[in-house]
């Protein structure tokens, strides 16, 4: 078996060079005050008003729908984007559900809460999404992904969830 072997002298070398001083840049100058910005926020949905959305997603190959992660655990739909008047409404009251269930709840406070959706490429035809939420459980905190099946938009008590990851929850790791 090789093994390499490294010199002293070697390391010695390359502790000296990282171990200088830092050269100062004078080919960089930056103006005394920053150049007007050219960029401006417009609102997208004028009359609208979300509850800390964090995350926008449309399926797969639909560009009139979108949904809202909103951080209080709901999901939003806004079924047009392109109507004159954009309407929106609940998709999913996802406190609802998990409080529903024995011993566990849904927890939103600090960076927690409905934090992501996600559609199956195929989501039109297999109704299939993913999403990622907080819990609380026998004064735990967990992680939650959980894929969803949802086969008929016109009827929200058609929902199922099929739980794929449960994953104590760490806060700023």
């Amino acid at each position: 078996m090789n093994v390499p072997q490294i010199s002293t002298a070697m390391l010695a070398t390359s502790l000296v060079v990282n171990a200088g001083p830092r050269v100062a840049n004078t080919s960089i100058t930056l103006p005394d005050t920053p150049p007007a910005s050219v960029i401006e926020v417009e609102n997208a949905f004028p009359g609208l008003s979300f509850s800390q959305p964090l995350s926008l997603r449309s399926p797969r190959g639909d560009s009139q729908r979108l949904f809202i992660c909103e951080k209080t655990s709901d999901l939003e739909l806004i079924p047009k984007v392109t109507a004159a008047s954009p309407t929106k409404s609940l998709f999913l009251n996802l406190d609802q559900i998990v409080n529903a269930r024995n011993g566990e709840e849904s927890h939103t406070n600090s960076e927690s809460g409905l934090l992501s959706v996600a559609f199956h490429p195929y989501y039109a035809t297999n109704g299939h999404f993913f999403m990622v939420y907080n819990v609380r459980t026998g004064g735990t905190d967990y992680q939650r992904l959980s894929r969803w099946y949802y086969p008929d938009i016109s009827d929200t008590s058609l929902y199922n969830r099929q739980m794929i990851k449960f994953i104590p929850y760490l806060e700023n790791i």
